[in-house]
């Protein structure tokens, strides 16, 4: 058979489709509908569209055809004739050749055959193979351009989105904030209903009656508030003369030259020259015979015990010049056990041998072999079998 010869067999109305492409009608009908329809029908011709049906339709190479089912298969459409030889394609690999070289298989073998005789067919080859090289990188260029667009465009898509999302969760929150408004006033609306009602069950002469007797307590009310607010105005002005900088504050001044009079002269007793200061905030500052300053720290245990002693003597003098009752009882537990030396020790003793008078002095020491050819009298205890026995 020969390769010309359709392989396909061919109903009526192929038949007529054919014969009115040949014949250039391409919006004459192939088909006759036999029997009543009730749409009316319409003639169509070559690239017409229409709804038909909930459908769109339309004519192309004399064939109605779905456009949804056109577009879908757009590329893959090939036309029944090859437009070089005019013979129909209807051979498996035409489509192929069709798409590739734009004619038939057995056209395209031709030319082939042709170009090798001629001697180009390698250049046309590279050539070939070169521009579809090129053809695929544009169309990759293309679509990667596509690719790009469409991701940009998804991008500024996606940020509406996100702008909307947070509209709207914004517009949530006002919503419950509107709602708890409207529920607290709801509440507020029903206690005030409470209450008038309340209000409206209350029987007005037991009302009158009570007035008198609220009067009765606002008045004593009145006299509590006025005494209270007395009391706080004497503590507001207590509280104002006792601040540091108030009569404190004075009595300090006053009785600051005294106590540093009296520090010095304990401290020259004991043979320790140095001048001895305290400010109104009770800090000192020493200075030794050559007007150099030092700090507490910087003596020695003995000189610190020596410090303190002075000043121990000045408090219990300023006491006896600020109260009126005067005590002729000193009791010293211990002070000749810490860190006071020899020199200080002899010194102390002169102290209160001679300087404090009039006073029933009694000194608790464990150094009695240096300290009892001091003192006028000793009293001895010893621990005998557990039990504390004086020994006069």
């Amino acid at each position: 058979m020969s390769d010309n010869v359709l392989k396909k067999e061919f109903q009526k109305r192929d038949v007529e489709r054919l014969r009115n492409l040949v014949k250039g009608k391409y919006g004459d009908r192939s088909t006759m509908g036999i029997g009543y329809s009730g749409e009316t029908q319409e003639d169509h011709k070559e690239g017409d569209v229409w709804e038909e049906r909930g459908k769109t339709w339309t004519i192309r190479d004399g064939i109605k055809e779905n456009v949804t089912k056109l577009d879908s298969f757009k590329k893959a459409a090939v036309p029944l004739f090859c437009p070089k030889c005019k013979q129909v394609m209807d051979k498996q690999l035409d489509p192929f050749y069709f798409k590739s070289y734009g004619e038939c298989l057995d056209c395209r073998a031709t030319t082939e055959t042709q170009m090798k005789i001629a001697g180009t067919w390698d250049d046309y080859r590279i050539k070939t193979f070169n521009a579809e090289i090129d053809k695929q990188i544009e169309e990759y260029n293309n679509g990667l351009d596509l690719l790009t667009k469409e991701y940009e465009t998804a991008n500024e898509e996606l940020k509406k989105i996100l702008d909307i999302q947070s509209k709207i969760n914004d517009l949530r929150m006002e919503i419950n904030n509107v709602k708890t408004k409207i529920n607290s006033m709801i509440e507020y609306r029903d206690r005030m209903e409470e209450e008038i009602n309340s209000i409206k069950k209350v029987d007005s002469k037991k009302e009158d009656n009570i007035i008198p007797e609220l009067e009765k307590e606002l008045k004593k009310i009145e006299l509590k508030y006025n005494e209270l607010e007395e009391e706080r105005n004497l503590l507001t002005v207590a509280t104002t003369m006792l601040k540091d900088g108030g009569i404190k504050a004075r009595i300090i001044r006053q009785y600051v030259p005294i106590i540093n009079k009296l520090i010095n002269k304990y401290l020259s007793s004991m043979e320790f020259m140095c001048q001895f200061e305290l400010d109104e905030q009770f800090n000192e500052t020493i200075k030794s015979r050559y007007r150099d300053e030092f700090s507490y720290a910087s003596f020695s245990e003995g000189e610190k015990m020596r410090i303190n002693l002075a000043i121990l003597f000045t408090w219990r003098e300023i006491a006896r010049m600020k109260n009126s009752v005067n005590t002729n009882l000193l009791i010293l537990d211990e002070v000749f056990d810490s860190s006071l030396d020899f020199m200080g020790t002899d010194y102390f003793t002169k102290i209160i041998k001679y300087v404090i008078k009039d006073t029933n002095i009694f000194v608790i020491s464990h150094k009695t072999d240096e300290l009892i050819d001091k003192f006028d009298r000793v009293i001895k205890f010893d621990k005998i079998k557990g039990f504390s026995k004086m020994i006069d």
